[in-house]
């Protein structure tokens, strides 16, 4: 239950007014299993995983997650029908949508990377900001622009940038 107290509500000409608050009542989050692919092997992946209303895509739940070598990563996630969203750096979102979190246990997201400036879309804005970068190994640099996660940005970063060229993540 949420309690909200402290509302005013006025009208500028004393009439009355009727605000209306919605609620929804959950039932306890339950483990599952997301195994995010990103084509590269030992890939760690930093993200945020939103769960939103399928309806009104509106976040039910947000939290930062990070997965292991394997690229799993282990959360707990209300048991409902909703819509996940993955948010990684240097990747376009992903949304898998309708899904029943009851019935799902393991979800297998994959994740195409190249969208280094966080537009979601992969184009010459993206290599724009990696040719700044050409060679560095700068931590902040890596997180963003080092798509094969090898520690350099060079041409093997460039080579999936422009696999990936022209897609768009889901919104």
């Amino acid at each position: 239950p949420v309690n909200i107290s402290g509302i005013v509500a006025s009208s500028p000409t004393g009439a009355p007014v009727v605000v209306a608050i919605a609620s929804a009542t959950f039932p306890p989050a339950t483990a599952h299993t997301i195994k995010i692919d990103t084509g590269v092997s030992n890939d760690t992946v930093s993200s945020t995983l939103t769960l939103l209303d399928p309806v009104t895509k509106h976040p039910i739940s947000s939290s930062a997650i990070n997965t292991d070598s394997s690229g799993n990563v282990n959360v707990n996630i209300y048991p409902v029908v909703g819509d996940i969203k993955i948010s990684a750096p240097g990747y376009l979102v992903k949304i898998v949508r309708n899904i029943n979190l009851a019935l799902v246990n393991t979800l297998n997201i994959s994740l195409i990377g190249g969208d280094i400036n966080g537009d979601n879309i992969i184009n010459s804005l993206d290599s724009s900001v990696m040719y700044t970068q050409w060679f560095s190994t700068n931590p902040a640099d890596l997180n963003t622009s080092d798509l094969n996660n090898d520690g350099i940005i060079n041409s093997l970063d460039w080579a999936i940038l422009n696999k990936n060229w022209n897609k768009i993540g889901d919104n």
